[in-house]
């Protein structure tokens, strides 16, 4: 279950910001890790994409 509370560092929020863009291909495992632990990010054929915890995230800001 997707914690939408959860605090994110400036780096995490700007690596979601980048998959919704589709900029984000590789990042640092620690930050992939969170976002897949957070339920933000799922691995899709070997790519991080957002899945609907990371597009509410996104909407409701930092």
């Amino acid at each position: 279950m997707a914690r939408l509370d959860e605090y994110l560092t400036a780096d995490e929020f700007r690596a979601l910001e980048e998959i919704r863009d589709g900029k984000k291909r590789t990042m640092p495992n620690h930050i992939r890790n969170r976002l897949l632990e957070l339920g933000y990010i799922q691995d899709v054929l070997g790519r991080p994409a957002l899945t609907d915890a990371g597009q509410m995230r996104l909407a409701l800001g930092k």
